[in-house]
């Protein structure tokens, strides 16, 4: 009986035509060494900015749900270039910060990738078996070493006695953004096992 209504589903999705995966982006080569020029909380403000244009810049012309989940990547990126930008106004602790924000450079393609995969299961496959379980598992282990990460970067930055009060100020404003992008992301993995689909309780 399962047999005959795998077979019987999956005749009903290939004949709605194939599901095509998102393009993978190109990210995760930017930003891997220390910004340099950046002396003071002023110039780390400056330099945020002058990447948040040029990130903008770079999804200005995609459309719909790759823009969404592309921008989200570049919350990511901005928060890793201002990371690094900072390791010389991070007394004592910059060079360890800089490793910190490279290892979340180095997820930005797959975090991103993953999502498009999730968001992009088709119609027909997702009513029937429910939602993209390899996916999401791919994705919640991402999410599980960079929260290890994320947990490090906020005690370094505690412990940072000798910061500007106006350098640590916007470091914590990154954190925010690297914390609120594991917890969106760690929804959509949550909401992507949940989903079991007509039948997905048949195979899973």
């Amino acid at each position: 009986m399962k047999r005959m209504l795998l077979v019987l589903v999956l005749s009903v999705a290939l004949l709605a035509g194939p599901v095509f995966a998102a393009e993978p982006s190109e990210k995760g080569a930017s930003d891997a060494g220390a910004i340099s020029g950046v002396k003071d909380a002023q110039g780390l403000s400056d330099s945020v900015k002058a990447k948040e244009q040029q990130l903008a810049d770079e999804v200005r012309n995609m459309t719909g749900g790759e823009k969404d989940v592309r921008t989200h990547g570049n919350a990511i990126s901005l928060a890793v270039h201002a990371l690094l930008s900072s390791e010389n106004l991070t007394d004592g602790i910059g060079k360890n910060v800089s490793a910190i924000a490279r290892d979340f450079n180095g997820s930005i393609k797959a975090r991103e990738d993953l999502e498009l995969q999730i968001n992009g299961r088709g119609g027909i496959v997702r009513a029937f078996f429910g939602g993209d379980e390899k996916a999401a598992h791919e994705l919640w282990a991402q999410l599980n070493t960079t929260g290890e990460k994320l947990a490090e970067l906020k005690l370094l930055l505690g412990q940072c006695a000798n910061c500007s009060a106006d350098v640590v100020a916007q470091l914590q404003t990154q954190i925010d953004v690297l914390q609120a992008e594991q917890d969106r992301q760690g929804q959509l993995v949550q909401k992507e096992l949940a989903d079991k689909g007509f039948l997905g309780w048949l195979f899973k």
